[in-house]
């Protein structure tokens, strides 16, 4: 997976310099002004860290990261130039900030720090990497999140764990005992059969209604996952 971080900075001149340090690293980057350039960015790409770095008032910084998250689920680090209360601190962190630098910032020091969060979150384990299609579909293994064209998915358990399944295994075919086998862990009855064909049904709605159609059905088969939006 292409390493390619988000930073959200006003000010050409940091930009330039945290852009030099991380690149140094072998990581992509791109840049957002605004804090509605950053909303629009993460929407339409994927990224594997946001670093923000815009002078906007407290609240107004508290509700971007709480959205950001909201799109995708990434490291990010704040860079801050005022004193924050200790409070105003916790909520940062419980939004989901992974790291709070205080300014002046040594970008080569940073850049490092980027890139060890970058490796923590794709992670050594395959099974809790994101999956990511055309940047329409996001599917997270690791907290059980899907997002459809910028927007959460409701998912039960087992309509993740059928989409998950097909996912892990782009173009190739899946009979309905294959996925009941891996979905249900139970062996295969003649009730697996509805079973599977309901859950794809409705996981298939609520994929469309979203935008996304990337379950075809393969006839006399199964089913198969294709990176396809409608």
């Amino acid at each position: 997976m292409k390493r390619q971080v988000l930073v959200a900075d006003d000010s050409q001149q940091s930009f330039t310099e945290l852009q030099n340090a991380l690149q140094g690293q072998g990581i992509g980057v791109s840049h957002a002004a605004s804090m509605a350039d950053t909303l629009d960015r993460f929407r339409s790409q994927f990224y594997c860290l946001i670093v923000i770095d815009i002078r906007v008032p407290w609240n107004d910084l508290l509700a971007l990261i709480r959205r950001l998250r909201e799109i995708q689920t990434v490291p990010v680090i704040v860079l801050l130039a005022g004193p924050l209360k200790t409070e105003e601190v916790s909520a940062l962190f419980q939004a989901g900030v992974s790291l709070l630098l205080k300014k002046p910032v040594n970008y080569d020091l940073l850049a490092v720090q980027a890139l060890n969060l970058i490796s923590l979150f794709l992670g050594k384990n395959e099974g809790e990497r994101l999956l990511t299609f055309n940047t329409n579909l996001v599917i997270d293994p690791l907290y059980h999140r899907v997002t459809a064209n910028g927007q959460p998915l409701n998912l039960t358990k087992k309509e993740f764990d059928l989409l998950l399944c097909l996912a892990r295994h782009p173009g190739q075919i899946l009979s309905r005992e294959q996925l009941y086998r891996q979905v249900w862990n139970d062996d295969y009855s003649l009730g697996g059969y509805d079973t599977v064909k309901v859950h794809v049904g409705i996981l298939r709605k609520k994929l469309s209604a979203a935008g996304i159609d990337c379950i075809q059905t393969v006839r006399g088969f199964g089913y198969k996952f294709t990176s396809f939006s409608t």
